[in-house]
């Protein structure tokens, strides 16, 4: 056919069905829907620490070393943030892809102030996130991981992840591990931005996770369950080969993990899947000989190490005997 002449004999122009047209554009707009949310999420993370730890040779050092690094390859970056009178150690502020800030605030006693005022800074210096990530400076995050399971997630809903613990003397109230790192969505620290500083006069002396729930369940945010779907938890509040042990470990009915936890303990070999686990605490001093997921072999030794050190110290220094 010529442009502009009517078709030959036996020739005729095809007929658009319109429910083949919209059929198609359906299928157009989902694949779009579907792109858009398996796209890499934009996502802040910050570092709770202070002065005397941010130093390249202490733990500032041994997170820009290890999982910081995974982050700068996926083009985002960490601040590291202190909250009180002292400054950060000098020559911090030349290192590419990380952020030194100092919060020259009246807190160094209120663990709950500093907290919540670190979440002011970020919200207004990253307003364009659609998740920000906090962890403590012995947290070990497994980045990868982390961004395959924001990708299910919305970050328009108000909601709160990480390793889920209830504080039973308040009612029941939800609250996230600090130490196990936890992340808030976009459209959850929008909603709790204008309590922020409320929320930290209000709470100024409680423990830094606690603080923060207590502001999120007041702000109407919900902290959700984020195990996996054969019950394991992502975030972990101890390292791994403290997960690894906790079977052999006689509770006694008296530690806070027992306590506070809003699910069914999963500890032992099967405690920390390879590729649903997103973060591990206590990692000072390990972080660089750090690999995950841990070689078969290397299990049985992981274990029997723990288990010397663990009596070693008689308990004295467990993490887990630590009151809350």
């Amino acid at each position: 056919l010529k442009l502009g002449h009517p078709p030959g004999p036996g020739l005729a122009f095809a007929t658009i069905n319109p429910m083949r047209l919209f059929s198609v554009v359906l299928g157009i707009a989902s694949a779009v829907l579907r792109t858009a949310r398996t796209a890499e999420p934009k996502v802040a993370w910050w570092v709770l620490t202070c002065p005397k730890y941010c130093t390249k040779d202490n733990r500032c050092g041994e997170v820009e070393d290890t999982w910081g690094q995974q982050v700068l390859q996926h083009n985002q970056t960490v601040d590291f943030i202190t909250v009180g009178p002292d400054g950060m150690p000098p020559g911090l502020q030349n290192r590419t892809g990380y952020g030194y800030v100092h919060l020259n605030k009246s807190t160094e006693q209120h663990i709950g102030m500093k907290e919540l005022m670190a979440w002011k800074w970020m919200y207004e210096h990253h307003p364009d996130a659609d998740w920000y990530i906090k962890g403590d400076d012995d947290t070990f995050f497994l980045v990868d991981n982390m961004l395959q399971y924001l990708k299910t997630l919305d970050p328009s809903q108000p909601v709160v992840l990480g390793r889920k613990f209830r504080l039973t003397v308040a009612g029941d109230m939800p609250y996230d591990s600090g130490g196990a790192g936890y992340v808030v969505s976009r459209a959850g620290l929008e909603l709790a931005s204008k309590r922020l500083q409320g929320c930290g006069e209000v709470n100024k002396d409680e423990y830094g996770d606690v603080a923060a729930g207590a502001c999120w369940t007041y702000s109407g945010l919900q902290v959700l369950d984020t195990r996996d779907a054969q019950g394991r938890e992502r975030f972990h509040p101890f390292d791994y080969s403290t997960h690894l042990n906790l079977d052999s470990v006689n509770w006694g009915g008296n530690n806070w993990y027992q306590r506070y936890s809003a699910n069914p303990l999963h500890e032992g070999f099967d405690c920390c899947d390879a590729l649903t686990s997103v973060s591990f605490h206590y990692m000072h001093g390990k972080m660089r000989a750090f690999k995950w997921p841990p070689a078969l072999e290397s299990l049985a030794a992981i274990q029997k190490s723990w288990q010397k050190s663990h009596r070693a110290s008689a308990q004295r220094s467990s993490p887990l005997l630590h009151s809350r």
